[in-house]
């Protein structure tokens, strides 16, 4: 069985940087990204990180040279061992260099395979094995003990396993732990008190280090978990959008339409009149049958794109199946709805469907069906219905249900009438508007418009 070609490393590179940009979804919308891109990217963490720390080590052994040219060498020659400095300041190119070759090898391994699962796990003790060791070096501090591990940990939450950061995680609290009982202890001294200096002095070590070292993982840290929300926002808006619109016409689905009107039987009070409007389009299947299936797409795209130029900005409408659409017009009329159903009839029937490569054109009408609500108060009837609450009360309540909210029966029997209305403009011949019956919410009688 042939295996597929693994994407360079300079592929896997670029992809991963995308990350860094001010747009994330560059990021997210590649159909390339992948297990290895988020691991490389915490990867690149780890070297600026401990790229960082070679650079302070580097500094302090160019100071601390025995020549006379800096004028606080002598305090940094109290402070810091320079053989304890020369030791770390391998460990540290030691860290940069296997952060750089992790960077290379991930991507010649196959993704999810048993060798790659085994070299994220071993990457990821060593790594946490080097930020142990940098801890003692500082002097067991409890808030660097804080920013170096809760900094790890999400970074980890954000790219990697969870199941692998919480037990590293974990690891790095008892083996922190085991270090401060071995200290108080005696079993085991950490380094400022193998080194007198460095006890003597620790304040100014800590002081030194704090502003470059940790400042710079905790400012690294925050820009990727800030980079990290976009993403996941981003994501979510993309998935909301995903429920909310019609595929094919990118205007509102049939589970939108029904949760707003649940929305609007919930505020009642901000509007006195409710007028549906039933669209289904004439002699859709002749269309299929004659032009294919993707003629009856495009007449359905133009259908949408009339109702989008046509209605006021606000207006409630959508696709509810095949070749049916609804509007929802609150605080409208009967009368007003017919006069709105006309124009919009004589719109569809002037639209002209370019269609392949011939261009050729198709003609379509619609029926129209009107049904109207009315309460027995006026309530305010002037006011405007909030869109933006409709959208926070559908995307936090409407779509942790498992399926589309049921209607009140009052709203099911609008949407029913309406439909009805549209079944006689069909048999009345088809491209015209019908009304049909108006119904009274509070004393449930039905009234022949």
């Amino acid at each position: 069985m042939t295996q597929t070609a693994l994407p360079s490393f300079k592929e896997q590179l670029q992809q991963t940087l995308k990350f860094f940009s001010f747009k994330p979804s560059l990021y997210i919308n590649s159909p390339r990204v992948n297990d290895t891109n988020k691991f490389m990217l915490f990867i690149i963490l780890a070297l600026v990180e401990t790229f960082f720390h070679l650079i302070w080590y580097a500094t302090v052994l160019v100071i601390t040279l025995p020549i006379d040219i800096f004028p606080f060498a002598q305090t940094f020659n109290q402070i810091f061992n320079r053989s304890l400095m020369i030791n770390i300041t391998y460990l540290g190119l030691a860290m940069v260099l296997f952060c750089g070759y992790s960077l290379w090898v991930i991507t010649r391994i196959p993704e999810q395979s048993r060798l790659w699962r085994e070299y994220q796990i071993f990457f990821v003790i060593i790594y946490l094995i080097y930020e142990n060791l940098f801890i003692v070096w500082i002097g067991n501090n409890s808030a660097l003990e804080g920013v170096m591990l809760i900094s790890a940990t999400g970074l980890g939450m954000v790219l990697l396993r969870w199941r692998l950061v919480w037990v590293s995680f974990v690891s790095c609290i008892v083996a922190l732990f085991i270090f401060n009982m071995s200290n108080s202890m005696n079993w085991w001294q950490l380094l400022p008190r193998l080194y007198p200096s460095l006890a003597a002095r620790s304040h100014w070590l800590w002081g030194l280090s704090f502003s470059f070292l940790v400042t710079a993982k905790a400012t690294v840290t925050l820009y990727c978990i800030l980079q990290g929300m976009k993403v996941m926002n981003f994501q979510r808006r993309k998935i909301y959008d995903l429920l909310e619109a019609d595929a094919l016409t990118n205007i509102a689905n049939r589970r939108t339409i029904y949760s707003f009107l649940s929305y609007l039987w919930q505020r009642k009070s901000d509007w006195h009149t409710l007028s549906v409007i039933y669209i289904d389009l004439d002699k859709f299947k002749h269309i299929n049958d004659k032009y294919g299936h993707d003629a009856g797409d495009a007449t359905l795209i133009c259908t949408a794109n009339t109702l989008k130029n046509f209605l006021p900005t606000g207006t409630m409408f959508g696709r509810v199946g095949g070749e049916e659409f609804c509007i929802i017009l609150p605080n409208m009329g009967i009368e007003q709805a017919y006069d709105m159903a006309e124009q919009l009839r004589q719109a569809f029937e002037k639209q002209v469907v370019r269609y392949g490569i011939f261009d050729t054109e198709i003609q379509f009408t619609a029926s129209l069906g009107i049904a109207s609500l009315y309460q027995n108060h006026r309530g305010d009837s002037e006011r405007a219905i909030d869109n933006r609450g409709f959208i926070e009360y559908m995307r936090e309540y409407m779509h942790s249900l498992p399926t589309m909210p049921a209607l009140p029966p009052a709203l099911e029997r609008i949407i029913k009438f309406s439909d009805l209305a549209m079944q006689q403009a069909k048999a009345n011949g088809r491209n015209c508007v019908v009304k049909g019956q108006c119904y009274l919410l509070m004393t449930q009688s039905n009234q022949p418009s």
